[in-house]
């Protein structure tokens, strides 16, 4: 159960954590703060007075406690028995009595902290009005800013607008000058022409060299080709080179596997050479050994030497063969992997040899449009010249028109004035007639000069078409030839990897023969030393002679025997020696029955040699034991159950030894068809190589038969500016035309532009009111974060004050409630 000052504590804590995890909601007014403070002192010391008050009684309670038990004499100790009884009794309800004191406090307390509570719930809400308050000032000033936004896209819309409406205003002025252009242009001579014919002429020379020299590069392309392909032949032959050194190589590991196999069985007979000795050879054979037992146990301990080297050896091959085995593997997938894309590439290949047609096909259709394009450019220029000259010859014209009436007008008023006068009427009726003769031709000439402006002005649209559809066809082209180098340069990195799997490909090849031929010679060299094991058998004769010494190193052969147990590992990749060491065990245990009679103590000599001739250990001691014959029986019948399960076990090493090279067989088969598969594929390539050297020839020739026609087609223009140029002065009335028209044009553009540039005004004038609100608003914003952080600060310090007052009051109180006597 908790206590009143426990739970006082708690609710202290819960208000200030409330007020640390809600610092930004609100504050207080001036007035509850002071009120706030004012409670809290009374508090406080309220609560000191009375701990003060229990401290005076218990000091004055424990000094008359000191004076009386001093100063009382013997006669009056019953007295202040009784007097000490009664207070001792008033003290025990004094317990009671401040108990309920505290009580009285606690709910005292409670009901302060509840106010406090509601007074921080008040504060709390006037918090939250206020941060509403923020947060309706925040969503103004983001309308605010979203309007100010608003209005900044749309003046920059209308300075787009206006933009684009100068921008119009300055093609018209640029096209109106163009147009003026034109027309002086007309104005110059017909030299002027020839001699721009002239330069075509030139051009279309230079173009021709331009072609014949893209021949030439061709050529040289085609001469790269064939090199590549004789760089192709020289690497198939260093390959071969390699395959050479590679098999030089296979035969020196041979030649080792061939001295291995020799140390081996130096002092060892293979199986089925024994077979057929006699038994006199073998006692020969054992005398021979057991005449120089030192030197057998220095050319057994060499031996062994070489075994363990040869053994490292051996496995290092095995080691050499598993790694053979997963390059072989991983090879495999690579090609796998290499087939698919050679695949892609090929499908790749032939889209792009489409393009490429197609591409061919294209720059034989511009060609012809690009020179009629530049033909219709010069005689649209030609024409504008040509217009320019008509138009000052109709300005003169009409000039000479007004003339002409005035001169009609005069006619007539002399006419009226000359009617008296017959001679001169006939005269001026003469005139007249011409005069209205010229008028008709002029009025012909006019027609038929608006006429061929018309037709001009139509061809000129047609160019301009045609001129931006030639100019998408030649962005197509320039894409599909970005496309169509990027699949050259993907096709020469997988042109890299097939060498390199070629390569190793070749490798694994070249390890799969010396393999086949390392198995090869070992069948060989099992066949191969007969002569090695007679030698070994006279060394066995001689051992028989000497077998009579056998029973003193029984205790030497048991440790030995154990030690071959440990060895058994070794012997598994020996099975001639195996079988040997079961005859020989024979032999002695048909020895050791003949000499079961003869004495047991005999010098200890070479015999253990003899068993290590058979085993191929190294080790020779010095202490020698008796054992029985029956435990000698035992000892010779576990060697022959571990010699049965180590035959065992080589056979089963041996079948599996088959088995992988029956895979080994099957892969190599395997690598032999992938090795045609790719000699396939690089005469197609070299096919599909001379193919595109055809296509390029085809090229060239197409080319030289454009130039030609190029050539035809200037004949032609040529005859076409002879009859272009006999009828241009029908361009006058478009040009009157297109002169009224820019002036409409100009001023509604200016009407637009008036009125454009007031919208912007206005719309300027909104935005600065706007942005003026929103500066004001941030203002108060500000102005009224200051002041709630400021609050806030004030309320932490006296929350902190507070809180020490209140750690002051509760140490006063535990140290009173220390200090009072206990009952």
């Amino acid at each position: 159960m908790a206590t009143p000052r426990e739970s006082q504590l708690k609710e202290a804590e819960d208000l200030n954590g409330s007020l640390s995890l809600e610092p930004n909601k609100g504050k207080y007014p001036q007035e509850d703060k002071q009120q706030g403070n004012e409670k809290m002192d009374d508090w406080a010391e309220s609560d000191f007075f009375d701990v003060e008050g229990d401290d005076d009684d218990i000091r004055s309670y424990t000094t008359a406690n000191s004076v009386s038990v001093k100063c009382a004499p013997a006669s009056i100790q019953q007295e202040q028995l009784n007097k000490l009884k009664k207070q001792l009794q008033s003290k025990s309800h004094k317990p009671h009595t401040s108990a309920q004191q505290g009580e009285n406090r606690r709910s005292i307390l409670e009901e302060q902290l509840k106010r406090a509570f509601q007074e921080m719930q008040q504060a709390q809400a006037r918090c939250m009005n206020q941060e509403d308050g923020m947060k309706k000032l925040r969503e103004d000033k983001r309308r605010l800013e979203q309007s100010c936004g608003q209005l900044q896209k749309n003046i920059a819309e209308l300075k787009e607008h206006h933009r684009a409406q100068c921008q119009k205003l300055d093609r018209k002025h640029t096209e109106f000058e163009a147009i003026t252009k034109r027309y002086k242009a007309l104005e110059s001579d017909f030299e002027a022409m020839l001699l721009q014919k002239d330069v075509k002429i030139n051009e279309l020379k230079g173009s021709l060299n331009m072609d014949q020299s893209r021949c030439s590069q061709l050529e040289s392309e085609k001469i790269h080709q064939q090199q590549y392909a004789m760089e192709l032949e020289a690497k198939i032959a260093s390959f071969e080179h390699t395959v050479g050194v590679l098999t030089k190589h296979f035969e020196w590991a041979q030649a080792g596997l061939h001295s291995i196999d020799a140390l081996l069985l130096k002092n060892q007979t293979p199986q089925g050479v024994t077979a057929c000795l006699s038994h006199d050879d073998r006692m020969a054979r054992l005398h021979r050994a057991l005449a120089n037992p030192k030197e057998t146990t220095d050319e057994i301990i060499k031996l062994q030497e070489l075994l363990k080297e040869r053994d490292r050896d051996l496995h290092l091959l095995r080691t050499k063969d598993s790694q053979s085995l997963g390059k072989l593997t991983a090879l495999s997938e690579e090609k796998t992997r290499q087939y698919s894309r050679i695949s892609c590439l090929q499908k790749e290949l032939s889209e792009l040899q489409k393009k490429a047609t197609n591409f061919s096909q294209l720059q034989q259709q511009i060609q012809p449009l690009i020179a009629e394009r530049d033909a219709l450019r010069e005689l649209n220029e030609k024409s504008g010249n040509r217009i320019k000259g008509i138009q000052a010859e109709v300005l003169r014209l009409n000039q000479d028109n007004g003339t002409l009436r005035q001169k009609c007008d005069r006619l007539m008023e002399d006419n009226w004035k000359l009617t008296t006068k017959r001679d001169k009427s006939d005269e001026l009726r003469l005139e007249m007639d011409r005069n209205r003769d010229l008028l008709a031709q002029a009025k012909l000439e006019v027609d038929r000069l608006s006429k061929l402006h018309e037709e001009t002005s139509r061809k000129n649209d047609i160019l301009n078409y045609e001129l931006s559809k030639l100019s998408d066809v030649a962005k197509e082209l320039e894409e599909q030839r970005k496309q169509y180098a990027n699949l050259k340069r993907n096709m020469q990195s997988d042109k890299i990897n097939l060498e390199h799997l070629k390569m190793l490909k070749i490798e694994k090849d070249n390890l799969q023969k010396e393999l086949d031929d390392l198995q090869k010679r070992w069948e060989r060299e099992m066949s191969a030393n007969c002569s090695k094991c007679l030698e070994k058998s006279k060394v066995i004769r001689k051992a028989e002679i000497q077998m009579a010494k056998l029973q003193k190193t029984n205790k030497r052969q048991a440790k030995i025997i154990k030690e071959h147990l440990g060895n058994v590992d070794q012997g598994n990749l020996l099975i001639p020696d195996v079988t040997v060491f079961k005859r020989n065990v024979q032999q002695i245990k048909e020895y050791i029955k003949k000499q079961t009679n003869l004495g047991k103590t005999a010098t200890d000599h070479d015999t253990s040699e003899t068993c290590q001739s058979f085993d191929g250990t190294t080790e020779a001691s010095t202490n020698s034991t008796e054992l029985t014959y029956e435990h000698f029986k035992q000892i010779e019948q576990r060697c022959c159950d571990q010699i049965a399960e180590e035959s065992k076990s080589l056979s089963s090493h041996m079948r599996k030894a088959g088995e992988k090279y029956q895979c080994l067989q099957g892969k190599y088969e395997q690598r032999l068809k992938e090795v045609e598969l790719l000699m396939r594929t690089i005469t197609e390539e070299r096919a599909q190589s001379t193919k595109i050297l055809d296509a390029k020839n085809a090229e060239l020739k197409s080319i030289l038969g454009k130039s030609r026609e190029k050539e035809r087609l200037i004949a032609d223009l040529q005859h076409g500016f002879d009859d272009v140029f006999s009828n241009i002065d029908s361009e006058r009335q478009s040009m009157k035309t297109v002169l009224e028209q820019w002036e409409s044009q100009k001023m509604q553009v200016m009407q637009v532009e008036k009125y454009w540039q007031d919208r912007i005004a206005v719309m300027q004038s909104h935005h600065q009111q706007a942005m003026q609100t929103a500066q004001n608003h941030r203002l108060y914003a500000e102005e009224k974060a200051i002041e709630y952080k400021e609050s806030l600060a004030r309320m932490k310090q006296r929350m902190e004050e507070y809180q020490k007052r209140y750690a002051l009051r509760e140490s006063q109180q535990r140290e009173a409630s220390e200090n009072e006597p206990h009952p």
